[in-house]
């Protein structure tokens, strides 16, 4: 490997000095499949080297305060997870802005908020408010609801005089485990009543 490194940089030398990649190549013969293409990438880059306009202090200056600008800015970003980008959205346009201030605050995700946004906002005009009811208007149907309960409840315990009694002795005669308990205890009673 050492060996071709070597070739391939004596061959760059003589490019260098302006011989051919044909004329550098002569002289390796073994190793000219695998140095050729090498060569003619180093000579393609060498023709489009172009030498760096010269700039002015002021120009670099500027030039540099705004990459560091930049690099700051990206250093000091965190990146915000898709949900709580949606989530802070939402309180956002809550609160009055629009899907573009939304968006432009997370850049990141600005394209799944505008379509996740557009459609929470349709959502929002296609649903109807609730009405508003006055605290008086509320007071009166709680009352209605609990007299309606409370008159159910006592037909519930009229009914459970003695037809209920009746009914609960009956379903002990239906079930073969209990009729034979209910006849001795029938007997007993009648004879020692």
């Amino acid at each position: 490997m050492a060996e071709i490194e070597a070739i391939f940089d004596a061959c760059l030398l003589k490019l260098e000095t302006g011989a051919t990649i044909e004329e550098s190549l002569q002289g390796y013969a073994a190793e000219q499949a695998e140095i050729a293409p090498l060569l003619q990438v180093a000579a393609a880059l060498r023709s489009l080297a172009v030498p760096v306009p010269a700039r002015t202090e002021q120009t670099r200056q500027a030039t540099r305060s705004a990459f560091l600008a930049a690099a700051v800015a990206v250093r000091d970003t965190v990146p915000v997870p898709g949900e709580d980008a949606l989530e802070e959205s939402l309180t956002m346009l809550a609160a009055g802005a629009t899907t573009d201030d939304c968006a432009a605050a997370f850049p990141k995700q600005a394209t799944e908020l505008r379509s996740s946004l557009d459609i929470v906002q349709a959502l929002q005009l296609a649903a109807e408010p609730a009405p508003q009811r006055d605290a008086a208007q509320i007071a009166r149907e709680r009352q209605a609801f609990l007299a309606v309960a409370r008159e159910q409840a006592r037909e519930q315990r009229k009914a459970r005089g003695l037809a209920a009694t009746l009914a609960a002795w009956s379903a002990l005669f239906r079930q073969p485990a209990w009729r034979a308990v209910a006849v001795v205890f029938l007997l007993l009673v009648t004879f020692f009543g």
